[in-house]
């Protein structure tokens, strides 16, 4: 038979690819939804309704298959047809898991119940990706879409994790909600012990929910969309675009591949050292799962660890080894990826140039090295001399509290990490609640000012500092425009600096003042010092999370959200979907001088 003509592209319809996507979906919900409700039912009540389920998985594991070879021999490209290859071998993983739940073998070490769990909440988020890489044709604000796909990611990982398979003694709902909204925003903030209260199938729903909120849900939609067609809209390339940081929407997908890339090497690389690292360190639990959890944690700067204590825990609170990995972690995470990217085309380019000098290669391979941009100057720029500067203060401020008694290697890594975490990473190697009135201060500046744009961490990113900084200079200098390296920055950017940092201030105040006036016995640093940890995604917290009553938690979730998905973002997605984008024009008026000072 000629499968090629079979399933070839010819042959083949993107309604015909909807339609099966639809049924995918479908029955991947049917399988959730059932399981679901038998961890709420006694199964010896319901026998003959329990053996229907799982013979019905049997069928789901027969139609994955299908519909994976399906998908096969519907694409020509050689690394989508490798994607789909992957797909294919783990829905054959599923069906005989399923063969070997209903025969009741134990062919393969795993808990049945649980991989059919997983494996239908991944078939029905490759099914959703489909559908949502359709919204490029949809009349949806680009904004929107972003804090929806938040919204959607928050409530699903809130719905696992009210599962009793999730949990060892049950969660409340506003704890499941606050616990998935840390993660998806990769905050850190945590109401209940990741070490003790939850699972190891619930710390894999964390960290799951950190990989898709760090990285982007969005990100990853788009590129398992492409498991199902070869191409997409002109809309959602530049939505992606716009995303990523991406000018030539043409090469948005490309730019996205190598983003997800870069990323997984570099936490599968950090996962390896962190390993090696903890090896003679007597930690409770999978070393292995350790390493990939912490991995992943930093450099999505969600600041969620698996010990109570985090690295503050006795078991690892003088491996200075482990420390400065996550550290590098965190700095790679926070600096952006356009940075890593454009870094990484440097590199390859003077490679090619090296190769060339010694006639290893033909000139005609050489690329001229892209320019070292002005983003990347800012964004370098500024993180060092935060770095430095952090460094310097919580030494100066501290040299007599926390870090005395410490070795002069611990005095060395302990204040370079906490001039490291506080840029909306959330790890710590000290007792926050020991930090005196100052100390606290000093962290919450540089909590509010965060890692870079287009970066897994949050605040109002380095280059809003930078280009207010220089702004602030300029008005001084009676200068009208800012120049950085002989480089205008747009007054479009300039407005936008102001308006960011305006709805940081205001959203951080109101914040603020309700939970002075909700948590009342809060003392109202230690309070401002949570607001901003929250509105920042940073995760640092002086120990009151826990404490927090349920007006305390909501309103802590929406420091959280609104600091993720960004303020200005926010408030532009909603304006726009309702009352539409505004025509610009180049109307031009009369001058007119209004007093400021």
């Amino acid at each position: 038979m000629n499968l090629q003509g079979l399933f070839g592209r010819k042959n083949l319809s993107g309604d015909t690819i909807s339609k099966f996507s639809t049924l995918f979906l479908v029955y991947s919900i049917f399988i959730l939804c059932t399981y679901v409700l038998f961890q709420f039912i006694k199964v010896n009540e319901f026998p003959l309704a329990y053996s229907l389920f799982k013979i019905s998985t049997l069928f789901f594991g027969i139609f994955s298959i299908g519909y994976a070879i399906f998908l096969l021999f519907h694409q020509t490209m050689i690394w989508m047809r490798i994607l789909q290859l992957g797909l294919l071998l783990i829905t054959v993983a599923y069906l005989v898991v399923s063969i070997q739940w209903n025969l009741k073998q134990d062919w393969i070490g795993v808990y049945e119940n649980q991989f059919i769990l997983v494996f239908a909440f991944a078939t029905a988020f490759l099914s959703l990706s489909h559908k949502l890489n359709s919204i490029g044709t949809s009349g949806i604000h680009p904004a929107i879409l972003f804090v929806l796909s938040f919204v959607v990611l928050i409530s699903l990982s809130s719905f696992v994790l009210c599962l009793p398979i999730s949990t060892v003694n049950g969660i409340k709902v506003l704890d499941a909600v606050f616990t998935a909204t840390s993660a998806a925003t990769v905050t850190g903030l945590a109401v209940m012990d990741t070490q003790t209260e939850f699972t190891m199938f619930g710390k894999i729903v964390i960290l799951s929910t950190i990989q898709l909120g760090g990285l982007g849900v969005l990100t990853f939609t788009n590129l398992f969309s492409l498991l199902f067609k070869s191409s997409t809209s002109f809309k959602n390339h530049l939505i992606l675009g716009s995303m990523i940081n991406e000018n030539n929407s043409g090469k948005a997908f490309k730019t996205l591949t190598r983003l997800i890339g870069i990323s997984l090497l570099i936490e599968a690389i950090g996962a390896l050292l962190i390993y090696f690292s903890i090896l003679n360190d007597p930690i409770k639990g999978s070393k292995t799962f350790f390493a990939i959890f912490h991995s992943i944690s930093a450099f999505c700067n969600a600041g969620f660890s698996t010990l109570s204590q985090g690295l503050f825990d006795e078991s690892i609170r003088s491996n200075y080894e482990l420390q400065c990995i996550i550290m590098w972690l965190i700095i790679t995470g926070g600096i952006g990826y356009n940075i890593m990217i454009n870094h990484f085309s440097i590199i390859k380019s003077l490679s090619l140039k090296m190769l060339c000098r010694f006639n290893v290669i033909d000139k005609k391979h050489f690329r001229y090295r892209r320019n070292f941009e002005l983003n990347s100057y800012l964004v370098l720029t500024t993180t060092a001399t935060l770095l430095v500067i952090g460094a310097i203060g919580f030494y100066f401020l501290e040299r007599n509290g926390v870090l005395a008694g410490q070795s002069t290697t611990g005095t060395i890594v302990s204040t370079m990490f906490n001039s490291v975490t506080p840029r909306t990473a959330g790890f710590n190697n000290i007792d926050m609640s020991l930090l005196a009135p100052p100390t606290l201060l000093f962290i919450i500046i540089l909590m509010w000012i965060g890692a870079s744009p287009g970066s897994t961490g949050g605040g109002i990113k380095t280059s809003t500092f930078a280009i207010s900084m220089l702004n602030l200079l300029n008005q001084i200098r009676g200068k009208d425009n800012t120049v950085v390296r002989w480089r205008l920055i747009s007054r479009q950017a300039v407005n936008q600096v102001n308006a960011t940092i305006l709805l940081s201030v205001t959203g951080i105040t109101v914040l603020s003042f309700f939970m002075a006036v909700y948590e009342p016995k809060i003392d109202y640093v230690d309070a401002l010092f949570e607001v901003v940890s929250a509105f920042s995604t940073v995760g640092l917290s002086v120990g009151i999370t826990p404490s927090l009553g349920i007006e305390g938690k909501v309103i802590i979730i929406i420091a959280m959200f609104l600091g993720r998905v960004s303020f200005l973002t926010f408030l532009i997605g909603i304006y726009r979907q309702v009352f539409g984008e505004s025509k610009r024009a180049n109307v031009y008026y009369p001058d007119e001088n209004v007093f400021i000072s």
